[in-house]
């Protein structure tokens, strides 16, 4: 089975704290950009493990809170796989969008 793994690190100024709520309250947004499926999610201290699946597919991710960035790691099996390069970019778009100071605007 074909699996890819990707990781990136989201700067933020926020705060471990902040961090972390926003990535909660948020969740509902992250999962709103996979189609379809089932998502799961728990948490331990300050991460967040994320395990979804559709259609015989499965990902999972970690985000890991930390005082100035966050750590967004996905690994991606079979038809997944294929569209890793995507749904790495959706996973760390939409950590910098909810991470974003928009006090700076």
């Amino acid at each position: 089975m074909a699996e890819q793994t990707f990781s990136e690190e989201v700067p933020h100024s926020l705060g471990r704290e902040e961090a972390r709520r926003r990535m909660a309250d948020g969740l509902p947004q992250l999962l709103e950009m996979l189609p379809g499926g089932k998502a799961e999610h728990h948490w331990t201290g300050d991460t967040m493990f994320l395990s979804y699946s559709a259609l015989g597919q499965s990902a999972d991710a970690q985000l890991e809170v930390f005082d100035d960035k966050v750590r967004v790691s996905v690994r991606l099996t079979g038809l997944l796989a294929a569209m890793g390069d995507k749904i790495s970019r959706l996973m760390g778009r939409g950590t910098r969008e909810l991470l974003e100071d928009k006090s700076k605007r």
